[in-house]
């Protein structure tokens, strides 16, 4: 089972001492973004249902498969880590 990423750390280092070190949790966005799902979800469905009937060669089946890959796209984020070396600094992203 495939789980978002549950924090975000920003490491950035220069000239060997920490410049700054940012935690974030994005455990606390979940809910919310979760939230605004569900109040779109009845508004996403109408315009679905009116594009299927006024244009039924459009292709409906290709917007949910992106909706479907988005989010798995977001869910696969967890385990990234990203190091971005300079000649002056070094700035590390990783998602837990």
């Amino acid at each position: 089972m495939m789980l978002p990423p549950s924090l975000l750390r920003i490491l950035i280092v220069e000239h060997d001492r920490k410049r700054l070190s940012l935690w974030i949790p994005l455990f606390l966005l979940w809910p919310l973004i979760l939230l605004l799902l569900l109040l779109a979800a009845p508004l996403v469905s109408v315009g679905l249902l009116l594009a299927t009937v006024l244009r039924p060669n459009w292709q409906v089946n290709r917007m949910l498969r992106a909706g479907a890959w988005i989010l798995g796209s977001i869910f696969s984020l967890r385990g990234l880590s990203v190091n971005v070396s300079g000649p002056r600094e070094i700035v590390h992203i990783a998602f837990w």
